[in-house]
């Protein structure tokens, strides 16, 4: 097979693809035509009420002819490789493409145009049609020049828009071991539905029965539970995604990164425990944690991305003030060298004060706690 008849395959095959399953090609091709008409009839009603003609500087035409074009142009442009070369990276699909003599960034584009080529056809016709009408409707014209032009710009829009999200995607080769440490933890704290539990607890008097048992109160209430149902995916799909990126990362697979990965991950373990023990034992200070829950949440997912990733502030205030990135962060910076001897000590010394904050604030807030029975 000649070289042109490689990537010539690719396209027929993505044209297949995309006509595979012709109800949802419809319906998306519908799904971008009815903001067009929703904007038409919003921007009618606006020039109607302004009682102008222009309005941010566009002709009541333009700003039609702008809605009509931009809505068809978001169609061409968006190819979805992201997602394909993501899943080849992740999936070992990419090893395929090594051994074999084809350029992937070239297979990968035609294959893209030719998941799209058939909604650029239709799309092209419609738009065409649209604007024919338009044009007795709202009284524009289009010089031949601006069609060879605007076409011109398509092309390249949609090759731009490719090689963006091809760039993009290439992220994954670096956010392999990220992720995978963020999933581990997550099934960490799945895991610990005991420390989750606190709050419910409290409130129903369930701590009346803990008092009474030998040991201590604080051991019996969050380590006397585990959801192992959410805890055991995430667990072992970390530990993959862990592996992979180690692999992948080409990280020296010595003792000392062994051992520095396993201690951090374990002061990852401990700070985890403490953050999410503080945020449920508000709970005897508060009447309740949901708001709070919440909030934790939401900066949790903010692990799921290298912090390196952030601005500045939001990795000082993520890694100083809520320091919420040592959980999924500092293993896999440390093995990477990425991090200074202070943020060594830091990543080692504050998950210790954060469980002896927690414990503190279990003291005072047990001080606190009126049982059921009054």
């Amino acid at each position: 097979m000649n070289r042109g008849a490689k990537y010539y395959a690719s396209f027929i095959v993505g044209v297949a693809n995309s006509m595979e399953y012709r109800f949802d090609f419809f319906m998306n091709l519908l799904s971008t035509i009815f903001p067009i008409i929703m904007q038409v009839f919003l921007w009618n009603v606006m020039f109607s009420g302004a009682g102008t003609d222009r309005m941010y500087g566009y002709t009541f035409s333009q700003m039609i002819l702008y809605v009509v074009m931009a809505g068809a142009v978001s169609k061409f442009t968006s190819t979805g490789v992201e997602n394909a070369v993501n899943d080849d990276i992740h999936s070992g699909g990419l090893a395929k493409f090594v051994v074999k003599p084809v350029n992937y960034i070239f297979f990968r584009l035609t294959g893209a145009i030719g998941q799209k080529f058939s909604a650029m056809v239709t799309m092209l016709g419609l738009t065409a049609a649209s604007l024919f009408v338009l044009r007795f409707i709202v009284n524009f014209s289009i010089k031949p020049e601006s069609v060879i032009l605007f076409i011109f710009s398509l092309a390249l829009a949609v090759i731009l828009n490719f090689y963006i999200f091809f760039c993009i995607s290439m992220i994954a080769f670096w956010l392999t071991l990220f992720v995978g440490t963020y999933v581990f933890m997550t099934g960490i704290w799945m895991l610990l539905s005991g420390v989750n539990d606190v709050p419910r607890t409290v409130i129903n008097g369930g701590l009346d029965l803990l008092m009474t048992k030998p040991g201590s109160l604080q051991f019996l209430q969050t380590f006397g539970k585990y959801n192992f149902g959410l805890m055991l995916p995430n667990i072992i799909a970390g530990m993959v995604l862990i592996i992979l990126g180690w692999m992948r990362s080409g990280i020296e697979s010595s003792l000392l990164n062994i051992a520095l990965f396993l201690f951090y991950m374990a002061c990852a373990v401990l700070l985890t425990y403490a953050f999410s023990l503080i945020s449920s034992l508000l709970i005897f200070w508060i009447t309740s944690v949901n708001a709070v829950y919440t909030m934790y949440c939401a900066l949790w997912d903010y692990n799921n991305m290298p912090m390196e990733l952030y601005p500045k502030i939001i990795k000082q205030i993520g890694t100083f003030i809520i320091p919420i990135f040592l959980i999924t962060n500092w293993q896999g910076m440390a093995i990477l060298g990425k991090l200074s001897v202070s943020e060594l000590i830091w990543g080692a010394c504050f998950p210790i004060v954060a469980f002896l904050l927690s414990r503190l604030m279990w003291t005072r807030g047990i001080r606190k706690y009126i049982s059921a029975n009054g």
